[in-house]
């Protein structure tokens, strides 16, 4: 069962101040409806107890003059399921069509069942350009192809990858359980066949091992650019090079050229690693993404 919280307001300009606040503390879903009365549905991870005196918290100290009117309730796993359905919207990539309704359509479909999201549905800008980019450099890849998704979050990206190369082996690899599980509720629901493995460091996995066989290897990392520089200076420590890799989870800056960026990077946080690559980079909103093919 799930506790819900719904929120009813005397006016519009209220919600916004109110989904703000909200964003910010333990909630599990956040719905609006523009109904009369407008109508906020929350459903928190927390008691619901403490979760209201922090609603009433706000509103004694922000929304004094608002005529609001609270009540809750209690739905199950499966209503708690349709409501996500109802509210979540698709997202569409240059070559992908996220979303949780089974359909017919123009683009690639990656299905989510997920209902907790985890780790994102491909909105984020460093998801995003993975997935407008990765057709393009794997399509023409032939069977015998490895791909490692370190990071793999709720598997979109490993999902998009086996949908491109049906005959490739994907290996996701995540450190939460919670998400991985989410991950594997996702690649049942796409028929997709992909191995997840769950990891804390990239330290552990045996690519010495994995590799044999394989005659392309590619490597996903949509990560932290703190979790990048520990795994990219382990691969370089170990002599360990993929023939393409796709590098996501950095901050560009704002001032200054990105070639020169891209290279402080790779001499002080990856320790020249991407020397040995032809690289193109990408920027979308305050995001970089690198690809690299191995030069042979």
């Amino acid at each position: 069962m799930h506790n819900v919280i719904n929120i009813c307001f005397s006016d519009l300009g209220v919600s916004k101040k109110l989904i703000t606040f909200l964003s910010l503390i333990n909630t599990k879903l956040i719905a609006f409806k523009t109904f009369t009365p407008p109508t906020l549905t929350v459903i928190t991870d927390e008691k619901y107890s403490i979760f209201l005196s922090k609603i009433y918290s706000y509103f004694f100290e922000n929304l004094k003059y608002s005529h609001l009117y609270i009540y809750n309730t209690y739905i199950t796993q499966e209503e708690y399921e349709k409501i996500v359905i109802d509210y979540t919207e698709d997202i569409e990539t240059k070559d992908f069509i996220i979303t949780p309704r089974k359909g017919h359509y123009d683009k690639i479909p990656i299905y989510i069942k997920s209902v907790n999201f985890a780790e994102g549905t491909g909105a984020h800008p460093t998801t995003r350009m993975i997935l407008d980019n990765l057709k393009p450099i794997t399509e023409k890849l032939n069977s015998k192809t490895l791909v490692i998704d370190y990071g793999s979050g709720s598997g979109i990206l490993s999902i998009a990858v086996k949908k491109i190369l049906p005959n490739s082996k994907v290996i996701s690899i995540e450190i939460n359980f919670k998400s991985l599980l989410e991950a594997i509720q996702n690649y049942k629901i796409n028929q997709t066949e992909i191995y997840p493995c769950l990891s804390s460091n990239i330290k552990i996995i045996n690519f010495a091992k994995i590799i044999q066989n394989f005659n392309t290897r590619i490597l996903i990392i949509n990560v932290p650019l703190n979790v990048l520089e520990t795994s990219i200076k382990y691969l370089k420590k170990s002599n360990f090079y993929f023939d393409i890799i796709l590098l996501s989870g950095i901050k560009k800056p704002k001032h200054g050229e990105l070639d020169l960026f891209i290279q402080k990077i790779d001499k002080e946080n990856f320790d020249n690693y991407l020397i040995n690559y032809k690289t193109e980079t990408y920027t979308l909103k305050d995001w970089i993404m690198i690809i690299g093919e191995k030069i042979k």
